[in-house]
């Protein structure tokens, strides 16, 4: 058992500082090269309500909520405490491993042998991180975000998004997942600027059909009803995700893909932003039986 202990406003001040030097890293233009100027601003995109408090994840589910930055911080704090004894929401425990280091396997989906890389690069910095927290209080602020500065050199582009829940399989394109609550406007935009059903509303209607599990629930009465069963089934796959990969295929837009543990999801294209649909299990030759299942 490890005999560090760590109490909940420790782990809450450990956040705050950590949001506030990676702010400033983040603002800064000789640090982090490799992210554009909109790169930084979608990670600081304070838009999405948040009550600042940290996200201890215990495994890989769902879609980052509140500013990405968050789940960065929040992260960095889980790979400097990982052994330590930590009590945060009136609860006591030890993190044995970051998250990051397991994520889910999704059938028919395959990062191949991404997963130990992936490993490999949490583990390297988590050595930086974990040896930062024992000189965190004598430090200075300049210090601690060069430290920030050079971690993020180490994690590189992809890192940073391994850090973001991203996959990484053949057509994965490297960017940034997007804000969720720019997914969810998204969904709620108006399927034709005449009609009230939104175009969740209505994608909806067309997966119903073909369940025969219910997993996609109503689809019937009013356009409010159908909106309201819509978003409430986007959110459901949001809360739920194991899966988030932005993957290209040649000449054609960017994809961002959301699917959770039984493979139900959501798709967008990327830039610019648009709700492509939903999507259902893969089915090796679905098109046989019109994708019905």
């Amino acid at each position: 058992m490890a005999d560090t202990f760590l109490n909940e406003r420790q782990a809450q001040k450990l956040f705050q500082e950590l949001l506030q030097h990676l702010a400033s890293v983040f603002s800064c233009s000789r640090h982090v090269t490799y992210l554009s100027t909109v790169e930084k601003s979608l990670l600081l995109d304070d838009d999405e309500p948040s009550d600042s408090r940290p996200v201890f994840k215990q495994k890989l589910l769902g879609y980052p909520e509140g500013p990405l930055i968050h789940q960065i911080a929040s992260y960095f704090v889980l790979l400097m405490t990982t052994g330590l004894v930590m009590s945060y929401l009136s609860s006591s425990y030890v993190f044995r491993h970051c998250p990051i280091e397991h994520t889910p396997p999704l059938i028919t989906f395959d990062e191949k042998n991404y997963h130990d890389q992936r490993i490999a690069t949490v583990k390297l910095v988590q050595e930086q991180l974990q040896g930062a927290l024992t000189l965190w209080d004598r430090w200075t602020v300049q210090q601690k975000i060069q430290m920030l500065a050079e971690v993020f050199r180490r994690l590189r582009r992809r890192g940073l998004l391994d850090l973001l829940q991203l996959r990484r399989t053949v057509g994965t394109v490297d960017r940034l997942p997007i804000p969720r609550h720019l997914l969810v406007r998204a969904c709620e935009e108006l399927y034709d600027p005449s009609s009230s059903l939104t175009v969740c509303g209505r994608a909806l209607t067309k997966h119903t059909v073909r369940d025969s599990t219910r997993w996609w629930g109503p689809a019937t009465g009013s356009d409010e009803d159908k909106n309201k069963n819509g978003i409430r089934k986007v959110k459901e796959i949001l809360d739920n995700a194991v899966w988030i990969n932005i993957h290209q295929l040649p000449g054609a837009v960017a994809n961002l893909e959301i699917r959770t543990g039984d493979g139900y999801g959501v798709r967008f294209d990327y830039d610019p932003l648009r709700f492509r649909g939903f999507v259902e299990p893969h089915q090796a030759e679905g098109w046989l039986n019109r994708y019905k299942h």
